[in-house]
């Protein structure tokens, strides 16, 4: 039923792998991406998110932070979706991840200048070189002339600063909190006469909302088994999907088989050609719509870019920010994001009868004028 719109979880490996995208995937035109939806009417959707630790899920150190869903009746899509359910926890950080981030913290600001050094020059050799502690060993950082890292777009960005990006609750001085830790329990052992912890192997305890890796597997597993014939929604679901499947893994547990609908698929085969024809119009000397406008600019990156991220979709559509980097009001805003979306290009006839951007199916499947 869904094959030429969606894809299935287990084949996004092969997907990322391979980088290809298949033309006809999510419809060979507006109408028809609106009737599988439509059809779709007695599924329900679950859109859901992860925050992570950085980019990159096969790094042992690197691990998901939060898994987030809402289910979605979409029986109403036009006017007004149904929310069955929220999911929304956090995982607690592992062993290894910490271990990196003690890494980071005694490598101190130097590792971000290194990382950014040996990233430019390996671009310059036309190598792309992963930045990782390993690498930066291995290849001898002090041979690479030494660069500033580029803007705030630096080559490497630290755990801790994707932690208190993403709001997770881990204090930014992990020692500190381990000694007030560690003092509290001494106090209370004192307390009841029983013998005080040891300083070199305490550990302070995690937080009730925190939960290990397996435990989110086997909660998010239970949310999704309520809902029998269910699709999952994600925007750019290969980087969650991905990390999701790693998470699987190293719990040793199957991922799911699910339908998947990649949101940044639609609004890039969809959306572009409406945000191109803008452009066409302006060259042309045309006045746009103020709303039309206001679309464009906001959707368009000081370099000329064109982008569909979602906090740029946000400005565009006029979707209120419900937090920034939190999982859950992330798939809150991609909701009301898709509904706005599709309901601005079906009344635009236009608008939806443009042909789809072709250059979204291009090999790479990733058009440089598209991030």
């Amino acid at each position: 039923m869904y094959q030429k719109l969606f894809e299935n979880w287990r084949s996004f490996q092969k997907v990322i792998k391979e980088d290809v995208m298949q033309s006809e995937e999510y419809g060979g035109s507006f109408d028809e991406m609106r009737q599988k939806i439509k059809e779709a009417g007695d599924s329900v959707w679950i859109f859901f998110d992860t925050e992570t630790t950085g980019l990159k899920p096969d790094k042992d150190y690197a691990q998901v932070t939060q898994v987030a869903a809402i289910a979605v009746d979409v029986k109403n899509f036009d006017a007004e979706p149904e929310i069955l359910e929220e999911f929304n926890v956090k995982v607690s950080i592992g062993q290894r991840t910490k271990g990196m981030m003690a890494w980071e913290k005694k490598k101190g600001p130097d590792f971000e200048r290194e990382a950014a050094a040996k990233i430019k020059a390996s671009r310059e050799a036309g190598v792309d070189v992963p930045v990782d502690p390993e690498t930066l060993s291995s290849l001898g950082v002090s041979k690479v002339k030494r660069v500033k890292p580029p803007s705030k777009y630096s080559m490497y960005r630290p755990i801790s600063a994707n932690l208190a990006m993403t709001g997770y609750g881990v204090s930014p001085n992990p020692e500190k909190a381990r000694r007030k830790a560690f003092l509290a329990a001494t106090e209370k052992a004192e307390e009841e006469g029983t013998e005080g912890p040891s300083f070199d192997t305490f550990e302070a305890p995690e937080t009730a909302e925190y939960n290990s890796s397996e435990e989110v597997i086997d909660a998010f597993t239970e949310f999704l088994d309520k809902y029998e014939n269910r699709v999952l929604v994600a925007q750019n679901a290969q980087f969650d999907v991905n990390y999701m499947n790693e998470m699987y893994r190293r719990v040793g547990k199957p991922a799911p088989n699910d339908i998947v609908v990649d949101t940044v698929k639609i609004f890039r085969k969809f959306l572009t050609p409406a945000l191109k024809k803008f452009q066409s119009d302006i060259g042309a000397g045309e006045e746009l719509d103020p709303k039309d406008a206001k679309i464009l600019k906001a959707l368009t990156t000081p370099g000329g870019k064109l982008t569909v991220s979602l906090g740029k979709l946000i400005k565009a559509f006029d979707v209120e920010n419900k937090g920034w980097h939190d999982a859950l009001a992330d798939v809150h805003m991609l909701l009301l994001c898709l509904k706005a979306i599709i309901n601005f290009l079906d009344t635009r006839q236009e608008l939806k009868s443009l042909p789809p951007d072709a250059a979204v199916y291009s090999k790479s499947g990733k058009p440089s004028d598209i991030p």
